[in-house]
């Protein structure tokens, strides 16, 4: 037999101890690979991931280099309206700065979704003594734009900012009470926060892998510790520990495969943050992607800042930014001189342009589109009519809905998702009418009742502002503002929290048509209502309605009463007949014989309130247009303007000594447009064509023929024109 060798104890105690270290080799080994290997992935995939060659900028279109040694590069979006801006701090550490994937490409990407883009490389490495000079950096970047906003063509105050990875810490601490802008004065909040798998915490999380460990406390502790000074604790650096509920809104994207910092240990707890305070932020947690991937072209994150982009931009009617100031030396260079024309010139435009004017003022009169988003075919056929208007050479003054008009077509003017969606409108008005049109007014005199129905006062200055702010940076090359009537001169200084975000405030008035005064009075109230208007608010003032009416004689008591009985009413007087009416007065305005406009128009404003309808219609000063001229068909007694008769002739008259005593005398004045170029078939008020109310207002009578007035206002444009070319010289 053969002898069997046992093994020694020492053989047997080299092989468990072999055994034992090759099984941590292939531990450290699969760690390894788990740690490193999607890093090494990682930047193959960062080649295609990050941008295309062709669509970054080969260069800045200026490059600036700030008193800390940052340099910051700008990148113009194409056009030439003023935009909001976006500041861009790439990754790197801390240690560099990746401004080619997460510089350029990005600021590329923002370029095209209508930014204005700055690329900041900020202090990283040895240029730096703490974190907060990087902070500092970013600051001294944004007081640099906002003192050159008008070089750089963007709106002050009006900001996101974008970060990655170490520049998504830099961003996210500049969103915090503790180090960030509240910190640097006049810096505003930024309008949101937009993170690209962001560096949220230096510290450490626990983990299964003991090389994740190791790593994490070698890049993250130990290299964080020593960028951030003696002075300061790891925490200092963690963004989610300073998150507070005046935190900016933020969005965040990061992938749930990122090997250089765990999305359990950064996104995640930027979730938690935010959530935890309230602030509104969105979280994309995406599938499959890695570090380092900027724009994510060809990941499960490819469009991120797309939809970054259209966050940021959900609450841009409220967003605070400074309007800038505009004279009236700069009003009439975007006017291309005083406004002169006429209000709906109803195809006549070649009339306009032969009395003097070059503008037409008509009314959109209907939403841009309808509730479940389809274009309104009104909206569609008021586009031509504009372009018809513009390709005779004249300039287009559009005036946006009234709040009826939205009420028809089934908005909730008092509904705050409806009302969003008129702020929405308002951008879109300016934005699809570029070219177009020249100048808009917000809705018309919501300083009358039958205009602003069903809206309070308090209301209609809110749907005013609302619009003004929604249109405001995307104007263009288009004057916006709006106007009032003369039932509230002090209506300017009520908007004083919006008047700012106007290029003019529009007046309008009828001297002597609906009141009565001396030519003296009514020309010099005419004058202390212009400088009311300009102390109140410092912004050009436009006549958007002025005129005198060529008609409208008195009717005899007999002719009154016969149109009381013609609507059933009772009695041997017009007294005892008004009386019976204001008792009975549902059934008196429901007659089969009674002007259904007048009566539409009641209901609107009153509703079936008896004594509210009674006091409309019969008068109490309640209101600026009198209804009981609209149902007599008359203008009120006394209402003239001494010395003007309401006769062609007197007309003409108003037409001249209007514009030598009112308008040429005030250089504030930029703007008169007269209502309206042709006599009206009906009253637009109660439809009756004897209506002298609202229907000889016209330079040209109902055929078309010119009146005197026409002339007067010729000459009285061309007067104009010459006294502010001549003021402007001087100037």
């Amino acid at each position: 037999m053969k002898k069997v060798h046992s093994l020694s104890k020492k053989a047997i105690v080299t092989i468990l101890l072999s055994s034992v270290f090759g099984a941590i080799l292939v531990f450290v080994a699969v760690c390894c690979g788990f740690t490193f290997i999607p890093m090494i992935k990682m930047t193959r995939i960062n080649k295609t991931a990050c941008y295309r060659e062709d669509s970054i900028p080969s260069k800045a279109s200026d490059l600036i280099e700030l008193d800390t040694g940052a340099e910051l590069s700008y990148y113009p979006a194409s056009g030439e309206n003023r935009r909001k801006y976006v500041v861009i701090c790439p990754g790197g550490g801390y240690v560099a700065c990746s401004e080619d994937m997460e510089g350029r490409a990005v600021a590329n990407e923002f370029n095209r979704l209508g930014y204005h883009a700055f690329v900041l490389r900020y202090r990283v490495g040895k240029e730096c003594s703490g974190f907060q000079d990087p902070l500092q950096d970013l600051a001294e970047a944004l007081y640099y734009i906002e003192m050159h906003t008008s070089k750089y063509k963007i709106y002050s105050g009006l900001y996101a900012l974008c970060g990655f990875s170490a520049g998504g810490n830099l961003v996210g601490m500049f969103g915090t009470d503790k180090y960030g802008y509240p910190n640097y004065e006049g810096l505003k909040k930024p309008s949101a926060i937009i993170m690209g798998y962001p560096w949220i915490s230096p510290t450490p999380q626990n983990t299964w892998n003991p090389v994740e460990a190791i790593y994490r406390t070698a890049i993250n502790h130990s290299g964080a510790s020593a960028f951030l000074g003696k002075n300061y604790s790891i925490e200092d650096m963690c963004v989610n520990l300073w998150v507070t509920p005046d935190y900016p809104r933020t969005y965040i994207m990061q992938g749930d495969s990122d090997s250089v910092l765990p999305v359990e240990d950064n996104g995640d707890l930027m979730e938690t943050a935010l959530k935890e305070n309230g602030v509104e932020y969105v979280y994309e947690r995406c599938p499959g992607v890695d570090h380092g991937c900027g724009i994510a072209m060809g990941t499960s994150a490819e469009g991120w800042l797309d939809r970054a982009a259209a966050f940021e931009d959900r609450y841009w009617y409220q967003e605070e930014f400074i309007p800038e100031p505009i004279s009236c030396e700069e009003f009439l260079k975007r006017s291309d001189g005083v406004i002169c024309g006429a209000c709906h010139p109803e195809d006549r435009g070649q009339d306009v342009l032969d009395m003097g004017g070059d503008w037409v003022r008509i009314d959109i009169s209907c939403p841009a589109y309808n509730k479940d988003g389809s274009s309104n075919y009104i909206y569609e056929w008021k586009k031509k009519q504009i372009a018809g208007y513009a390709g005779q050479g004249l300039k287009v003054f559009a005036v946006t809905p009234y709040p009826y008009d939205y009420v028809n077509w089934g908005y909730d003017i008092k509904d705050e998702n409806d009302l969003l969606e008129i702020a929405k409108m308002a951008r879109f008005y300016v934005e699809d009418l570029q070219g177009l049109v020249s100048a808009i007014q917000v809705t018309n005199e919501m300083t009358e009742p039958q205009f602003r129905a069903p809206l309070t006062l308090e209301e209609a200055k809110d749907f005013i502002g609302m619009q003004l702010k929604a249109m405001y940076r995307y104007r263009g090359n288009i004057l916006i503002g709006y106007n009032m009537s003369a039932t509230d001169f002090n209506f300017a200084t009520k908007m004083d929290k919006y008047n700012d975000y106007c290029d003019y405030i529009g007046i309008d008035l009828y001297l002597g048509c609906f009141e009565s005064f001396t030519s003296n009075t009514g020309f010099l109230l005419a004058k202390e209502w212009v400088k009311l208007v300009w102390e109140s608010a410092h912004r050009p003032v436009i006549f958007t309605e002025f005129g005198y009416l060529s008609a409208g004689e008195r009717l005899s008591e007999e002719s009154k009463l016969a149109l009381l009985h013609k609507y059933g009413a009772e009695g041997d007087t017009v007294s005892a007949a008004e009386s019976y009416a204001k008792a009975h007065i549902i059934s008196f305005i429901e007659d089969e014989d009674f002007p259904p406009s007048l009566r539409e128009r009641l209901y609107l404003l009153c509703g079936r309130d008896e004594d509210a309808l009674a006091k409309l219609l019969f008068g109490d000063g309640s209101v600026g247009i009198s209804y009981a001229a609209h149902l007599y068909t008359e203008l009120e007694e006394g209402v003239v303007l001494k010395g003007y008769p309401h006769t062609p002739e007197g007309q003409a008259k108003y037409f001249t000594d209007f514009f030598d005593k009112v308008l040429i005398p005030q250089e504030m004045v930029c703007g008169a447009i007269m209502y309206c170029l042709s006599d009206s078939e009906r009253c637009y008020v109660c439809g009756q064509a004897d209506c002298p109310v609202e229907t000889g207002w016209g330079v040209l009578n109902g055929e078309g023929e010119r009146k005197k007035s026409f002339y007067a206002l010729k000459a009285a444009f061309g007067k104009w024109r010459a006294a502010s070319t001549e003021r402007g010289k001087e100037e």
